[in-house]
């Protein structure tokens, strides 16, 4: 089967990348082992018949190999040009922030929050389904139903978390803010229903620990664990994959499926997109925003299409279809694959100045870099979620007036 040559290749590009940079935050190391992972786990379902799901094609599987190949050849673009001489240890790492704006965040993520679980509650009883306020609320996003101006207090409750927790790693003065500030976001993810929230928020946190080396390998565990319960209580309050009503054994076992099926789902779908008839959109995928800027202040008729794909049946149905398919459909073959060598390229370069220079900016930036990275092999998120990015780099750009980050130690090793 041709997934053991692609499996081959891209497990090459693993140790590759490992090799090249010795650090489990190294960019391209992730991405090439999060492709390996999805696609051996595809390949063993599809072997010992674990789950219903069509066996992917040659085309697929080159598309998903050389994706990860230019994603590595973009990351080593920038380490063979990057200097080595400037490193910073995080213990010499001099944090200031001016005129309480950490406090000011969390104070603010503070006055979103009752208006967010407010608006929350009225749409989960107006959409209520399956007797269940929660199943509700998220059957009101799937319609796209807003939730109003309370929604921004999420990107607000992201960079205060990032915040406060640059700063308890670097000064460690500062816990109380740090817990405060984790449980508010927490609470925004919780009633924003999507399991996506929550590896955003994972990505803050591996992304924190990375830039200041307090990752352990039994945080590994940890975080795996921590997906699998939140997936596991998230299928089952909204009834996909288990229920209340369900004893244990068959919630496990419709979790499990479940999970799979999430996992490979988007893998396959992809693939049968690839064999269909599709329609070139010419940039509207890639650039919905712009679309979507112009038509709501009319400079064009055309309104921007559905964030939300159309399903398809592999033979069950999902609507997920990797990041690969937009692009693909946008303008080919070859943009696609460029755009996977910047992607390697953009995230490698903030990645060695947060781990070098430790400056705020940088290491922010290469957090939130780090969800739509672990979302690739599920869907598109650096282009669909574009106005979010912006939000947050706004927020980012004027709170660099209010933190500093200096050197303590002028020596650098």
């Amino acid at each position: 089967m041709w997934y053991i040559v692609f499996l081959f290749i891209i497990g090459l590009n693993v140790l590759f990348n490992y090799y090249l940079n010795k650090k489990s935050g190294y960019p391209p190391f992730l991405f090439s082992l999060l492709w390996f992972g999805v696609i051996f786990c595809h390949f063993i379902c599809v072997t010992f018949d674990l789950v219903t799901i069509f066996v992917l094609s040659f085309k697929a599987l080159f598309i998903y190999t050389l994706g990860v190949v230019m994603f590595t050849f973009g990351g080593l673009a920038v380490k063979l040009k990057s200097n080595n001489d400037v490193f910073i240890k995080p213990e010499d790492i001099d944090f200031r922030i001016k005129n309480k704006f950490d406090v000011v965040l969390i104070i603010i993520s503070l006055i979103f929050l009752p208006f967010f679980l407010i608006s929350s509650y009225k749409l989960a009883v107006e959409y209520m389904i399956f007797d269940s306020l929660f199943a509700g609320l998220r059957n009101s996003f799937v319609q796209e139903q807003d939730i109003g101006f309370s929604k921004y207090g999420i990107i607000i409750s992201f960079v205060s978390f990032f915040v406060q927790g640059y700063q308890y790693f670097s000064l460690r003065n500062n816990k109380l803010k740090f817990i405060l500030s984790a449980i508010v976001l927490l609470l925004f993810c919780v009633f924003s229903t999507g399991r996506t929230f929550f590896i955003f928020y994972i990505s803050l946190i591996y992304g924190l620990l990375i830039v200041f080396q307090k990752f352990k390998k039994k945080y590994i565990y940890y975080g795996i664990s921590g997906i699998l319960v939140l997936f596991s209580t998230i299928g089952i309050l909204l009834n996909k994959g288990g229920s209340t009503e369900n004893n244990l054994q068959e919630n496990i076992s419709g979790i499990v499926e479940s999970f799979v099926i999430y996992f490979i789902g988007s893998l396959s779908a992809f693939d049968a997109f690839l064999h269909s008839h599709y329609v070139n959109t010419v940039g509207e995928n890639s650039f919905r925003f712009v679309f979507s800027f112009l038509y709501k202040f009319g400079f064009i008729e055309s309104k921007p299409g559905d964030l939300v794909d159309q399903y398809v049946s592999i033979p069950f149905d999902t609507n997920v279809y990797t990041i690969y398919k937009i692009y693909f459909q946008d303008f080919g073959f070859i943009y696609m694959i460029f755009l996977l060598f910047i992607f390697g390229l953009v995230h490698t370069y903030f990645y060695l100045k947060a781990i070098r220079e430790r400056k705020f900016a940088p290491s922010i930036i290469y957090a939130i870099m780090l969800y739509p990275l672990f979302m690739s092999f599920f869907q598109e998120q650096y282009f669909s979620l574009l106005p979010t990015w912006i939000y947050i780099f706004m927020i980012v750009l004027f709170g660099k007036y209010y933190i500093k980050v200096g050197i303590l130690n002028k020596e650098k090793s």
